[in-house]
């Protein structure tokens, strides 16, 4: 989570300087950052995007592009779904992210670039587009939903949500892990067969 209460230096100030750097390397790049309206045609960018993503990794999408677009058809017309993409000084769709909100929290459902135009570093500037235009709007926290390294670098603040499970068998929790194990082989074969790889 960030809280985006302090003011735009206070917020830049607090992330690693290697994402400041990137922030204004884009910048002087030519990434301009541009609001997209509530189209579903959007997702289709986006998951173009994503599959780049998914391949760099040898695997495919978790989740098809009807969820992009039903998440874009339910909450555009609301009001509450910030659509970001990302130029390069040529005009071409190079990055974009998905970003709903309500009350005062904004989350990052998705975000996802092309790998051959990561070197111009468009996702940190995506972020930070949000996170000035959520506080903007009177938004107070941005919620990254979930961990992983790479979201530190935003000056993000960890906050534990503790879950349990329990099972009435413990056959039923060795098939869940199994079913997730092979959930993992399901993706890398995907992947491969369809040639997402590359």
């Amino acid at each position: 989570m960030i809280d985006l209460n302090p003011d735009e230096d206070t917020l830049f100030g607090a992330m690693a300087s290697a994402c400041r750097r990137n922030i204004r390397k884009a910048q002087k790049s030519g990434v301009v950052i541009e609001e997209a309206p509530a189209d579903p045609a959007f997702a289709g960018e986006f998951y173009d995007q994503l599959r780049d993503v998914f391949a760099k990794q040898n695997l495919v999408p978790t989740y098809s592009v009807e969820r992009v677009r039903s998440l874009i058809r339910h909450l555009g017309p609301a009001g509450r779904l910030l659509l970001l993409r990302a130029r390069d000084a040529d005009g071409h769709c190079i990055a974009t992210a998905l970003l709903p909100w309500y009350h005062r929290t904004m989350y990052f459902w998705g975000g996802a670039s092309y790998r051959e135009h990561q070197h111009l570093r468009p996702n940190e500037t995506l972020i930070w587009y949000a996170m000035r235009w959520a506080r903007q709007h009177g938004v107070t926290e941005f919620d990254f939903v979930g961990g992983n390294s790479y979201k530190q670098k935003y000056g993000t603040t960890e906050v534990a949500v503790p879950w349990a499970r329990r099972s009435r068998s413990p056959l039923v929790a060795h098939l869940r892990d199994a079913a997730r194990h092979g959930y993992a082989i399901r993706q890398r074969t995907v992947a491969r067969l369809t040639g997402a790889v590359g």
